[in-house]
């Protein structure tokens, strides 16, 4: 696979924009069609700011696994790896991801979603940075959750015994750091947009709920 040369790894997690099937809160105010046009925009306007073929490999992880073909049109990268994502939950993914990307040769590796606009090739070249020196780093998102984590091995009880979706996420992963002796460093909260009233007005107009 074209990561498999690559000492730092990229995961990007996303869902391919199917009406109805992403950002579903934002959709109760603006509809299916708005609301997966909201995060297609955003899901691309992110990637393409953090993709750096240069510094680092990429692998798209995507859902649903049939729409591989769908996703490569919409998106247009190219460069860059396209996986699906595995059964389960969202933990479950990103340790089969990890696991993945690890065992194909990976020394560091770095997952984000595509829900955080403020998210740069930046965010993920410090994230990488830090790595050199620490065993995880996470960036916490305001509704308690993070917006990227990093590792430097495989450490899958991070992603074990977490109720995704809650406010709870960021703190429960950072007590297993903290219980299995991990180091950590933190990067700058930022904000997820899973409601209406989270897009940023000064968003590209075809973003704004307006």
């Amino acid at each position: 696979m074209p990561y498999r040369d690559r000492e730092n790894i990229l995961i990007v997690f996303v869902r391919y924009p199917e009406p109805g099937k992403v950002k579903t809160r934002i959709a109760r105010q603006l509809g299916d069609h708005r609301a997966a046009e909201i995060y297609s925009q955003m899901a691309k306007r992110i990637i393409g700011k953090v993709w750096r073929p240069d510094a680092y490999g990429t692998v798209i992880y995507f859902d649903p696994p049939y729409r591989e073909k769908d996703v490569r049109a919409w998106l247009g990268i190219d460069n860059v790896s396209y996986e699906p994502q595995s059964p389960g939950t969202i933990g479950d993914k990103m340790s089969n991801a990890f696991e993945r990307v690890f065992s194909e040769g990976a020394e560091n590796a770095v997952l984000i979603g595509t829900d955080v606009p403020e998210i740069t090739g930046d965010t993920v070249s410090t994230a990488f940075r830090l790595l050199e020196e620490t065993d995880i780093v996470l960036g916490p998102a305001e509704d308690g959750g993070y917006y990227l984590i990093g590792l430097n091995n495989y450490e899958p009880i991070l992603f074990e015994d977490i109720d995704w979706g809650t406010d709870t996420v960021f703190n429960r992963t950072l007590n297993h750091i903290i219980e299995n002796n991990l180091s950590h460093n933190f990067l700058d909260t930022l904000k997820d947009v899973d409601r209406v009233e989270d897009i940023d007005p000064g968003m590209p107009t075809r973003l704004r709920a307006e």
